[in-house]
Parts: structure tokens; sequence; C-alpha cells
């Protein structure tokens, strides 16, 4: 079943104060915007709209039944736990209490991360980049339908950001909507839709010429 992620967006520093409407299905979507254009502002506001004041946006409406996660721009701020199992295993405790499930599950998510690491050691002993496909892999253990991404895979090298593109397409999370936000113009490629966002739109793009 194809999901989608609705919402209403206005935009305060527009000259035109209507609200606009979109609509994200099923598949991964990249929005770029530069520094200051307000990504992790609208994330913010996406993920938690009766709490999360911002000056730039307002949401009308928001129509989706499912859960929304957000990987953050600082992996740290996501780390709690002093093991990489342990923090694998804790994604996985907030979905079933079913211990063969979860021990399944964890020999799974082992054998499929993105890096080869020791995963008793200690989550702060990973560089930047490990420390976000870290971040991705336990995400996708969650009961995800939409997954906001905040400039999450900055320290990850071109080949690393395809191989985390497959994994978002892979048959398990084909059905999730995925949105990156990312202040590098070149992850357009990877979108199934491409959009460029800045204080005062956010706009659909068809063609993109991308930097060398």
């Amino acid at each position: 079943m194809t999901k989608s992620f609705s919402f209403s967006l206005q935009f305060n520093n527009s000259h035109n104060q209507q609200s606009k409407d979109y609509n994200f299905s099923s598949g991964l979507h990249v929005i770029y915007g530069e520094s200051g254009s307000g990504k992790s502002e609208l994330i913010y506001l996406l993920a938690d709209e009766q709490q999360f004041k911002s000056t730039s946006f307002t949401l009308n409406e928001r129509k989706n039944d499912t859960d929304i996660n957000v990987i953050l721009q600082n992996p740290d701020l996501q780390i709690i736990n002093n093991t990489i199992e342990n923090e694998l295993a804790f994604s996985l405790e907030c979905n079933s209490n079913d211990t063969k499930y979860i021990r399944y599950q964890l020999e799974e998510a082992k054998n499929k991360l993105l890096f080869s690491v020791d995963t008793v050691r200690h989550p702060v002993t990973l560089s930047g980049g490990e420390k976000e496909l870290l971040n991705i892999s336990t995400t996708l253990l969650l009961p995800n339908s939409v997954i906001l991404i905040d400039d999450a895979l900055s320290f990850l090298s071109d080949q690393l950001k395809i191989k985390v593109v497959e994994q978002f397409r892979s048959n398990k999370q084909r059905e999730n909507v995925i949105i990156w936000f990312t202040s590098d113009e070149n992850d357009l490629k990877y979108g199934d839709t491409k959009w460029k966002l800045n204080t005062s739109e956010l706009l659909k793009i068809k063609s993109i010429q991308l930097k060398e």
C-alpha cells in the first residue's frame, strides 16, 4: 500500500501569504537548501506542529496518521547507549517485547550495518560518518512511515551515500516516505523527486545541473 505525507504550508517571508499544498508519496525525496534556508526549522515544524513555533513557516494542515521519525544533523544527539549493539537493540525494543524476535532482528541488523565494526564498542569512539550510519540503521529499525533527514549524511562519501540510498529503496523500506533535507546540491541526483527550499518558497525541480 502506497503511503503519503501531505501538508499545507505558508511562507511568512513571502509576498504571497497563501498556503501551498504539498504531497509526498512513498519513496525518496531530496530537498536542497543552502545554510539558513530553514531546513531544520521546517523539519521540526513538520515533526511536532503543536509545540514548535517557526518564524519562517506556518503549518496550516498536516495529513498523516503514522509515525514520523527524524534523523538529526548532529549524530551525537541521537546516540544514548554505551555500545553499538545496545543502540540497535533499543530501537527493536521500542517496537516489540518478544525477546526471540529482538535477538533475531538484532543479528540481522548487525550483519547489515553499512560499516565494519565491533558492536561492543562505545559509539563515542566512532567517526562522524560512522555515527551517521548508526543513526540511519537504528531509525530504519523503528516502525516508520515518514522519515525526515536533517542533513544527516553530510559526513559520508558518495560511495556510502549510494549504499544508504539503496537501503532506503530496499523492499523493507520502500513503503516509507523519506524526505532528505541537504545542504549539498549534488545530493539532488539521488531523489525520486527533487526540490529547492528557501524561506520564501519550496519548489519542485524538473532538471538539475550538478556541480563538479
